[in-house]
């Protein structure tokens, strides 16, 4: 009866130790702190309303998309009926799996070309000691600030140089 009655109290110390180092941390008790998730929640809504109106727009009809209803209410948001049968005649309208075996094979290809020059490259700045490290260092920092349109030229240039312009490269 005694080892029973010991572990919820011992948990119970460990929990409270837990919150009050949370609240030591971060300021905020409990209840502030699911406030402070309720807020970032309702800002977030709006980021998420076309991917809603997205989802929404994919199962209606065409009448129901094109209909003019005036105001954005959740009523003409949800689609009513539901056209499950628009998903299977997209696929079948374009060379679908084509489009996805290129799309993997691209997405595969340059994320593992990615990390493993990137992992080369961090490795070589934090363990290698070399002459001219932070300079090198600070030109490779100075050029992930770049901005891609300023780059876009260049590569493509490189690219034609290359003879990569037209290849899956």
């Amino acid at each position: 009866m005694s080892k029973t009655m010991a572990a919820p109290s011992a948990n119970i110390s460990t929990d409270t130790t837990r919150a009050k180092k949370r609240r030591l941390l971060t300021g905020l008790s409990p209840w502030q702190h699911v406030a402070a998730h309720v807020l970032l929640l309702l800002l977030c809504l709006p980021a998420l309303l076309p991917l809603a109106w997205m989802i929404s727009t994919s199962l209606k009809s065409d009448a129901q998309i094109f209909a003019k209803t005036g105001t954005l209410t959740l009523a003409s948001l949800l689609p009513n009926p539901v056209q499950w049968e628009n998903y299977p005649v997209a696929v079948r309208a374009v060379p679908f799996a084509l489009y996805l075996h290129n799309t993997l094979f691209l997405c595969v290809f340059n994320v593992t070309g990615v990390v493993m020059s990137s992992a080369l490259v961090a490795y070589g700045f934090g363990r290698l000691e070399f002459r001219g490290k932070t300079p090198l260092f600070l030109l490779m920092l100075s050029t992930i600030a770049l901005p891609a349109q300023v780059t876009m030229v260049p590569v493509f240039a490189l690219f034609r140089w290359l003879h990569w312009y037209g290849t899956y490269l």
